[in-house]
């Protein structure tokens, strides 16, 4: 008698464990892509230059689509697109592509479609408003945006730059107070 309810524990066990397996798999996250094509965060300046001009989604001709530099350690490519892409911005941050904006034709496509093309690939949203939806995994945020933009973020850049904004607006606060302070 112990053993038959043993076995039946056992096989109790057993099917619930097997029944959990589908649940768990699909609570797993989805790693997101860095980028479009080969244009990937992370590349350095040269590299994604260089995938530029290789990449018959984009119109690079070199240096006279550098729109500018923002400071010594960040610059901006302004390219146009072909295609489904009417034009890619792509900035960086210490020689490394930190945010690639694609912005889309929307003659071909519309909103929706891409947002359930990006849910199907990656799940559910982590977040929607009615002007953007955002997936996001451990290094990487992609945002769909009105009317028709993807934009594909990393994450450790994007926490660097609020920390390092924060100790800068902190020193502009105590410049602030220490101006007052002369009347």
């Amino acid at each position: 008698m112990i053993g038959v309810m043993n076995r039946r524990a056992t096989v109790f066990l057993f099917a619930g464990i097997i029944a959990l397996i589908p649940a768990v798999l699909s609570a797993q996250a989805v790693e997101l892509r860095r980028g479009f094509r080969s244009l990937v965060l992370g590349l350095s300046f040269e590299e994604a230059q260089a995938v530029l001009r290789s990449d018959s989604a984009f119109s690079y001709r070199g240096e006279p689509d550098l729109s500018l530099s923002l400071s010594e350690s960040s610059a901006v490519i302004d390219t146009a697109g072909r295609g489904y892409i009417k034009r890619a911005l792509l900035q960086f941050n210490g020689d490394r592509l930190t945010i690639l904006t694609l912005y889309l034709d929307q003659a071909t496509f519309d909103f929706f479609q891409l947002m359930e093309q990006l849910t199907d690939r990656y799940g559910p949203e982590k977040d929607m408003n009615p002007e953007w939806v955002v997936w996001e995994d451990a290094r990487t945020r992609i945002l769909l945006e009105r009317p028709l933009t993807i934009r594909y973020l990393d994450l450790a850049d994007l926490a660097e730059r609020r920390s390092s904004g924060a100790v800068e607006t902190s020193i502009q606060e105590e410049a602030r107070e220490r101006f007052l302070e002369e009347f």
